[in-house]
């Protein structure tokens, strides 16, 4: 692993960072500086190329769990509910 495949992902990170020393703006200033090179503008589009699809799928992940979330506790926990609730009385009718 070259140290550019380490370095430009975190600088693209630090580009969110915002600070009092400036930091993203500091990352975003190398990363303009590193794309004057042709090869190593290459690579930055390839990170942010694959950092972009880890949000894309991170971002679905997360809808796909809130979604199950919402039907296990929305949708099914109110039928189960009920149904603990019949099958408790009906257990207590035929015990009298």
């Amino acid at each position: 692993m070259s140290i550019g495949q380490v370095i430009l992902p975190v600088l693209h990170n630090l580009e969110q960072v915002s600070s009092d020393e400036h930091v993203g703006s500091l990352a975003e200033n190398l990363l303009e500086a590193l794309k004057e090179n042709e090869k190593v503008s290459a690579k930055v589009r390839a990170v942010f190329t694959e950092m972009s699809a880890l949000l894309h799928a991170a971002v679905t992940f997360g809808i796909v769990v809130v979604t199950c979330l919402y039907c296990v506790f929305v949708v099914i926990m109110p039928h189960l509910n009920s149904y603990t609730n019949i099958k408790d009385r009906s257990h207590a009718e035929r015990e009298k």
